[in-house]
């Protein structure tokens, strides 16, 4: 499977998602911006290996939900520590 390709064509929904996540976080827009290259970073990070782990149990929205919010909380945790 191509992950790059399923990576690009999903990119709207990343970002919405970020966005969602960020905003229910109170993150500020500029915390926001450092939040979604964290994720888009992770995303492709050991050739893709979060998307690789996808195993078609749910739909790729949930699975994408449960993800980046699971690096909202490291990334908070690397921001501000626990």
């Amino acid at each position: 499977m191509d992950y790059q390709r399923l990576l690009l064509d999903h990119l709207d929904l990343v970002d919405q998602i970020v966005r969602t996540i960020g905003r229910r976080r109170h993150l500020s827009s500029t915390e926001r911006e450092d939040f979604a290259s964290f994720v888009n970073l992770r995303l492709v990070e050991d050739n893709y290996a979060i998307l690789r782990k996808f195993q078609h149990r749910s739909t790729l929205w949930t699975y994408l939900v449960t993800v980046i919010e699971h690096l909202s909380l490291d990334f908070t945790a690397q921001r501000w520590g626990r």
